[in-house]
């Protein structure tokens, strides 16, 4: 049996010195808010989405793999080392760091207490990807930026989706030791390998200062380069082909939340935020647990429709309120889209070229139970919210709107908050980063219009119709074809008899022959182009 430094191949932990008059790092991490409230679908979100960023092949799907899996403690005693630096964050910060870390030391002690205990980590792999390269003191390589910096992003082009370099907290918030390794193989067959700690400035045994972050390899706090001195469990294989694995440390379930739960709530983030991706075939997803035996859940276009009315019901109304995507149900959003492809009467395809987003599209699916919310996607598409759309009254309906456009999709990429959530026009920030910028807010509005015109556009065949409105002849008289017709012959009959008379005599008013009226055939109509509003007055007023 191999040696447990045969496991970790000489691997450690490294807290750098942080170095004289420089700030230290406290246990609280504003940025980490962010993803807290919903765990497990912010790390599906931001692993896609990277994932995704980093496509290989164009013509085929990206895959990307949530699978469970564990780890020995005696096999890896250096890496349970973090635990001694856990405890020198609360000696130094004290009552504020033991609120932020005290979860973390007591999940490592516990481990003392059960020797045949396994830790468990989450691993996030993906396939068809380029892998991130690294090159020694390049700052701008993608390895770097993702394992070694914090607020930098390095996406590929503009159609990446983050753009604030915080998304790796979301991996980080998922293990409550704060630890992940990653390991890596680029398309040219290199393959890189380090774990990362991300804790607060704390003091040594020693007595000298250590930096927040800790690195976990075997090159003196440096990533490994070499594939022979990677440890074999973490090692990207050849035959997986180039791209990422992600190992995030530390899972906790019971028989109270066992893994299936994970595997559910993982799914259903699929589900409702890379629905449109892996229907239009630009990805796949599988999630691999094991409670009482092993189970794989397969996320293709093949059963993407299934699988939401398997997880969503046959509802297929969204009428709850708020932006979480616990209150998000995709199903009328598919229909919208499935419903055009198929030329259902009640969906509709818009698609435009506008001036600062270029390529963009509104699916509509009319439903009279609908509340006229619309879920806003861009190039990666992947959801970023739905909400209401505001001041529409002409009908009932559930909207998808996508941005396919390059230029388009970096406009918007700006106006994103760091959780991905919103567009907002105070999110691009000038060239100050106090002031918005300007060209925002002529974004915002150019979207807006465009899905305002569809809608009018898609509405508008059901209001051009007449109305009939009971005694309105009594106050605007419309004469029909028929009823005209009904004069023309009067007036004829009336000259005739005109003509027949023997002794013409110059008549009186009053001897003037009378001609009857023939009464309306028809009752007053009113054509309708555009529906309003009208408010009730017991004066007999009416306003518009």
């Amino acid at each position: 049996m191999p040696m447990p430094s045969d496991f970790e191949k000489g691997c450690r932990w490294t807290f750098g010195n942080p170095g004289k008059n420089t700030r230290e790092e406290g246990p609280n991490n504003p940025s980490a808010e962010n993803f807290k409230q919903e765990p497990y679908a912010s790390l599906v979100r931001e692993s896609i989405q990277n994932s995704l960023d980093a496509v290989f092949r164009q013509n085929c799907p990206v895959y990307v793999s949530f699978e469970i899996g564990s780890i020995r403690p005696s096999a890896y005693p250096e890496f349970f080392k973090l635990q001694d630096e856990i405890q020198e964050c609360i000696n130094y910060y004290n009552e504020k760091a033991e609120k932020v870390y005290g979860n973390a030391l007591a999940f490592f002690k516990s481990f003392q207490n059960q020797k045949d205990k396994s830790l468990y980590f989450i691993k996030v792999s993906d396939s068809n990807t380029r892998g991130m390269e690294y090159k020694e003191n390049d700052t701008s390589s993608k390895f770097y930026s993702f394992v070694r910096s914090v607020g930098v992003s390095n996406k590929e082009n503009s159609s990446a989706g983050g753009s604030f370099g915080f998304g790796k907290d979301a991996y980080f918030n998922i293990s409550p030791i704060r630890s992940i390794l990653v390991s890596t193989r680029t398309w040219t067959g290199k393959c890189v390998f380090e774990g990362v700690a991300s804790l607060c400035t704390h003091r040594g045994s020693d007595g000298t200062m250590k930096a927040s972050v800790g690195y976990y390899d075997n090159q003196k706090g440096f990533p490994v380069t070499e594939e022979n001195k990677i440890p074999n469990k973490f090692l990207r294989k050849e035959d997986d082909g180039p791209g990422t694995d992600i190992y995030i440390m530390g899972i906790e379930f019971s028989d109270e939340h066992p893994a299936s739960d994970i595997a559910k709530e993982m799914e259903i983030a699929v589900l409702r935020n890379f629905w449109l991706a892996i229907l239009r075939k630009k990805l796949e997803v599988s999630i691999r647990y094991t409670d009482q035996q092993q189970t794989t859940i397969d996320i293709t276009t093949e059963n993407i429709r299934e699988l939401i009315r398997n997880r969503f019901g046959e509802n297929i109304t969204d009428n709850k309120q708020g932006r979480g995507s616990d209150n998000y149900n995709p199903t009328p959003y598919l229909v919208a889209v499935t419903g055009s492809d198929e030329g259902r009467p009640d969906c509709h395809h818009f698609e435009d070229t506008l001036p600062l987003l270029g390529e963009t599209h509104l699916y509509i699916y009319k439903h009279p139970e609908a509340k006229n919310r619309i879920t806003y996607m861009r190039k990666p598409l992947m959801k970023v919210s739905a909400n209401k759309f505001p001041d529409f009254n002409s009908g009932k309906f559930y909207g998808l709107f996508v941005c396919t456009d390059l230029k388009g999709n970096e406009k918007l990429r700006k106006m994103e908050n760091p959780a991905h959530s919103e567009w907002d026009s105070k999110n691009w920030k000038g060239d100050d980063t106090i002031r918005t910028n300007p060209e925002a807010q002529n974004v915002e509005k150019e979207y807006k219009d465009f899905i305002r015109g569809c809608l009018e556009k898609a509405f508008q065949s059901e209001y051009s119709d007449t109305m009939e409105i009971e005694g309105l002849e009594d106050f605007l008289y419309i004469p029909t074809a028929l009823e005209n017709d009904i004069r023309q012959e009067c007036r004829h009959e009336t000259e005739e008899k005109q003509a027949d008379t023997v002794e013409p005599k110059t008549q009186l008013a009053s001897e003037t022959p009378h001609i009857s009226e023939p009464k309306p055939l028809s009752v007053g109509k009113v054509f309708v182009n555009q529906p309003s509003k009208a408010n009730y007055s017991d004066k007999g007023d009416l306003y518009s």
